[in-house]
């Protein structure tokens, strides 16, 4: 199993700070698919273009997430984190 090289988590809850597990999702790049690409929509994209396209789906998801929120349904905030898994060969070391 290849590990997660990137994540980019997108929750959303109710009360600041309580993440509400039915509006977390994580979009993630592992280093196989960083090295070796991965086929999207028809086309292979590979490492900075792959890692913009996930970047993409979370805030097309946290964007839906903030017109729920605009509207006043489910959720009041959204949030997005930038995860670096720290065997990441962009750790600083």
């Amino acid at each position: 199993m290849d590990s997660a090289r990137v994540i980019y988590e997108v929750v959303a809850g109710i009360i600041p700070g309580q993440a509400d597990p039915k509006h977390t999702r994580r979009f993630g790049v592992t280093s196989a698919e960083y090295e070796q690409g991965a086929l999207i929509g028809g086309d292979q994209k590979f490492g900075l273009e792959l890692l913009l396209w996930r970047w993409h789906e979370a805030v097309a998801y946290a964007t839906y997430l903030q017109l729920l929120c605009a509207d006043g349904r489910e959720v009041n905030w959204v949030q997005i984190t930038f995860l670096v898994h720290p065997a990441s060969p962009w750790v600083a070391g």
